[in-house]
């Protein structure tokens, strides 16, 4: 369970690892009495001020609209989800949410005079929940109704609720739906949720590809991932391996596509047996000229080794990614040393700081 306070201060608590509740509370406040002299001594000192405030009323007081609500006394509007009505009262509405408050100020709009506002693209159940938080400011999210409350909280423009949605959806980010959850967040406009599912899809690529969720992904998902240079994998072979079980899911439907996908794998850093076993097999790759291109090109890069440097030079996808194996080294092989013949190889990497003895 997690508790959001309105100064902001927030602990987290979960069981279970499947609900999240949050919770805003008020903080207590001592009240202070002000005088500017001594009012025993003086009864007819005018200028005696008493400052006080009660930590309990603005619970009370939501306390006490929500059983107004409860009992419909006093609503003056009905919201309308389906088949599903809620009588509320516009002012708390509209101080819960933007999007009622522009709905119910704005004179130029009609559902500023009606008793009744209709709701569409909306979950029930998700505006039932939000109703009561407006009156509670109490809300329980679990996997079973986080999308359709951050989906019905991003329309109604409630932060709070949707920053708690993409914190529940953090906690429980992993290999099996971190495609998913970047997909929706990107769908509703979370920027950061989308930003981070994204890190996690490039940190834990080899394993993320291995799952029901890779083979349903569209070939722009694809590319926006193969495409990143600090992808983080132990060589190209996985991102080759991983876009041709991409495209076997249906290749009929994808072969199409399949050159935009080609173009962002780095096909030069393949293994020489991987490019001549499965790239240089690949019927689609065959028959179409901008792989075929593409394949010729990795070819050259492994044949003509003189001439990597003014390739590279002049082609990205001859550069090695940020975060793959490959670094370039400093090799010393054998010499002489007090005219004593030194048969051994020695690697440096600057990169590492490491030295290397081969042998």
């Amino acid at each position: 369970m997690t508790s959001l306070t309105r100064n902001h201060h927030a602990t987290k608590r979960f069981n279970n690892g499947a609900r999240l509740k949050i919770a805003n509370h008020h903080p207590t406040v001592i009240p202070t009495v002000t005088q500017s002299n001594d009012v025993n001594n003086n009864s007819n000192n005018s200028g005696a001020v008493l400052a006080h405030y009660e930590h309990a009323h603005p619970d009370s007081l939501l306390e006490a609209l929500n059983d107004l609500r409860l009992s419909r006394q006093l609503c003056d509007v009905t919201i309308v989800v389906g088949q599903h009505e809620y009588p509320c009262h516009k002012n708390v509405l509209a101080a819960a949410s933007p999007y009622f408050r522009a709905m119910f100020t704005t004179s130029e709009m009609c559902e500023s005079s009606q008793p009744s506002v209709t709701l569409n693209g909306v979950d029930p159940d998700a505006m039932f929940e939000l109703i009561e938080y407006a009156y509670t400011s109490e809300i329980t999210i679990c996997e079973n109704n986080v999308q359709s409350l951050l989906s019905a909280a991003n329309l109604l423009m409630m932060q709070s609720v949707r920053d708690a949605c993409s914190s529940f959806f953090e906690r429980f980010l992993d290999e099996t739906n971190a495609i998913g959850i970047n997909c929706f967040a990107e769908l509703h406009g979370t920027q950061e949720l989308t930003k981070k599912a994204k890190r996690f899809v490039l940190k834990k690529f080899s394993q993320v590809v291995q799952q029901d969720e890779w083979l349903h992904v569209s070939a722009q998902k694809v590319i926006e991932f193969i495409k990143e240079d600090d992808l983080r994998i132990t060589s190209e072979d996985e991102v080759y391996e991983a876009c041709l079980r991409w495209l076997n899911h249906a290749p009929e439907q994808r072969k199409n596509d399949f050159h935009s996908i080609l173009q962002h794998i780095r096909l030069a850093f393949l293994s020489p047996y991987i490019l001549m076993d499965k790239v240089a097999t690949c019927k689609i790759i065959q028959e179409d000229a901008t792989c075929r291109e593409l394949f010729h090109e990795a070819l050259k890069y492994h044949l003509l080794v003189d001439r990597r440097p003014e390739m590279v030079s002049i082609n990205s996808r001859l550069k090695p990614r940020t975060c793959s194996e490959l670094s370039e080294v400093l090799v010393f092989l054998g010499g002489e040393d007090e005219r004593v013949v030194v048969r051994g190889v020695e690697v440096y990497n600057p990169e590492r700081y490491l030295n290397l003895f081969l042998f």
